[in-house]
């Protein structure tokens, strides 16, 4: 319920079981499930496969972090902020980081490599918005 449209979803008890920590009042969460009509409201209902709060489905489904650096670019405080955040867990998703650069100059890409790839956390993201401001920091999705 968004004030503009509803939707009632159905979570099976086992799905509700594992991921019963998730649902909380005001939390938002996304629903990977199967769309179908509900004869008897008339509208749609949702019936759920997945749910995801939004630091699991930025992990599962980002493709990137791009972080523009127009005119503060401090590679010595950009490796401050991303290293806490290299995941050096063979288990947890890592996202590659693309750094951009432009000023009146010229402009720059750069890839960073393997080893750079971060884990999207939260405090993360909060430093990088912290430095660079939101319109900085984009994660890429496929």
């Amino acid at each position: 319920d968004d004030a503009v449209a509803r939707v009632d979803v159905v979570v099976g008890a086992e799905l509700l079981n594992q991921h019963a920590m998730l649902i909380k009042e005001d939390q938002l969460l996304l629903v990977e499930g199967r769309i179908s009509n509900d004869d008897f409201s008339g509208g749609i209902r949702v019936s759920a496969r997945k749910l995801f709060d939004m630091a699991t489905a930025r992990s599962n489904y980002a493709n990137m972090l791009k972080i523009s650096c127009n005119g503060q670019s401090d590679a010595q405080k950009l490796s401050t902020i991303l290293n806490p955040y290299r995941s050096r867990n063979a288990d947890k998703k890592r996202c590659p980081v693309k750094i951009e650069y432009h000023n009146a100059q010229g402009q720059a890409s750069l890839m960073l490599g393997d080893d750079w790839r971060v884990e999207l956390h939260d405090d993360l993201l909060k430093h990088l918005h912290a430095w660079l401001s939101k319109e900085n920091v984009k994660i890429l999705y496929n």
